[in-house]
C-alpha cells in the first residue's frame, strides 16, 4: 500500500513515484512495470542501477532524477514519518500487540459511559459510548458506535469529540489506516472524504483502547 505518491514529468515521460507503507520507494515510467528506487537525497530520486530514458530520440542512462521541490518534500516527509513510526512502534499494529494491562498503563485515566440518541431526531433509541481519556496534561473525548458502514473499523465507528484541525467546520472525523500510518479523514460537501492529518501517538492509544476494549467489544452497545 502506498502512503504518498506523485507524478513528475521529465523529457516527455511521466514518472509515478510512491512511498510504500514500509517506507520503501517505488516508481514506474509511462505506466510500465513498477520498480524499486534506491533513495531520496539532495532533491533527487536515485535509481537502483541505471534507468534507460529516451530523450530526443536517443537512449540515455540516468542514475538519478531531479524532482520539483514540492514533490521531493512530499515524498521525503512521508518516508521519514513511516520509518519513524515503524522504528518507534507508533503504529496501530504495534499497539495491538500489547495486552490490555500494558495498553492501559499508557493512559492516566479512562472513563466510559453509555448515552442514547434518536437517528434524525426520531425513531428508536440507539446507544453510543462516550470515552474520556487523560494522558499527562492532555484530555481527549471520543464517541463509539456500533455501525456497519464503509468507514467503520470492524463494525465500530470512533469519532473524536473535537475538531482535528482548526480549519474544519465541525467534528466528525474518522480514523483511516494506510499501511503503518493512521490518518483522520473528514467529510464535506465540496471535497467528500479527505485526509486531514496523521493521528498523534496519544490519539492512537485512545482509539486502540476503544477498538479492542470498548463498549462494542464488551457487548454493551
Amino acid at each position: 500500500m502506498n502512503v504518498a505518491e506523485t507524478v513528475v514529468r521529465k523529457n516527455s515521460h511521466n514518472f509515478s513515484i510512491h512511498v510504500t507503507d514500509k517506507g520503501a520507494l517505488t516508481f514506474s515510467m509511462d505506466g510500465e512495470k513498477e520498480k524499486h528506487a534506491k533513495a531520496l537525497k539532495d532533491g533527487k530520486l536515485f535509481f537502483i542501477g541505471l534507468q534507460e530514458v529516451i530523450v530526443k530520440g536517443k537512449i540515455q542512462e540516468w542514475k538519478d532524477m531531479e524532482l520539483p521541490e514540492e514533490d521531493f518534500a512530499l515524498l521525503s516527509d512521508a518516508q521519514e514519518r513511516v520509518i519513524a513510526a515503524l522504528a518507534e512502534e507508533r503504529t496501530i499494529s504495534g499497539l495491538k500487540n500489547e495486552d490490555k494491562s500494558t495498553l492501559l498503563k499508557r493512559v492516566d485515566k479512562w472513563k466510559k459511559r453509555i448515552r442514547h440518541y434518536r437517528k434524525n431526531g426520531r425513531g428508536e433509541l440507539l446507544d453510543y459510548a462516550v470515552h474520556d481519556f487523560t494522558i499527562g496534561a492532555q484530555s481527549y473525548r471520543f464517541y463509539e458506535r456500533r455501525m456497519n458502514t464503509t468507514w467503520a473499523w470492524d463494525g465500530i465507528i470512533i469519532n473524536p469529540a473535537y475538531k482535528v484541525s482548526h480549519s474544519l467546520d465541525g467534528i466528525g472525523a474518522v480514523p483511516v489506516h494506510k499501511g503503518a500510518l493512521t490518518f483522520w479523514y473528514y467529510y464535506d460537501d465540496e471535497q467528500g472524504w479527505y485526509n486531514v492529518r496523521e493521528l498523534t501517538l496519544n490519539e492512537m492509544i485512545c482509539i486502540e483502547i476503544i477498538h479492542s476494549h470498548g463498549m462494542v467489544r464488551e457487548g454493551k452497545i
